[in-house]
């Protein structure tokens, strides 16, 4: 079974959402939503889980998932556009270019996902006094 990101409607369908993104706000996408397509790819995550430990050549990161260049560029790209990776020059070599992470990009997940949290936290925190309330209310009927 090829790479997901191989296919015309997987291109289509990141395209239309970038497309919408940027129409959103008068041509700048937001931030958390492209955040979220870029991470919404498994091969995508595991790239970033891959540029955790430092930049990469794009060929070394296609070799370590065993996927086809030309398939890791299409998620190169989408990577590029979310912010989430820049690309560095190589020293050393004219052509040659190092994938890096940018994790200043994940600070709009990361202040969304506090929010979650946070109502997360106080849901929890309201069920709890009225299950500790339920509890004395029934001990004190004893």
């Amino acid at each position: 079974m090829g790479d997901p990101a191989d296919s015309k409607s997987s291109r289509r369908a990141v395209a239309e959402v970038l497309t919408a993104a940027g129409r959103r706000r008068g041509g700048a996408a937001p931030s958390l939503d492209l955040t979220l397509l870029a991470l919404a790819d498994p091969t995508r995550r595991a790239v970033i889980g891959i540029l955790l430990d430092g930049p990469s050549r794009p060929a070394d990161i296609a070799e370590r998932l065993g996927v086809s260049r030309p398939a890791l560029t299409r998620h190169l790209r989408i990577l590029r556009q979310s912010k989430l990776l820049v690309e560095r020059p190589v020293a050393d070599d004219a052509r040659g270019r190092l994938c890096v992470l940018n994790p200043a990009a994940l600070g709009g997940l990361h202040a969304w996902l506090d929010r979650i949290e946070r109502m997360w936290g106080t849901q929890l925190n309201a069920f709890k006094r009225y299950a500790e309330a339920a509890v004395l209310k029934r001990d004190r009927s004893r």
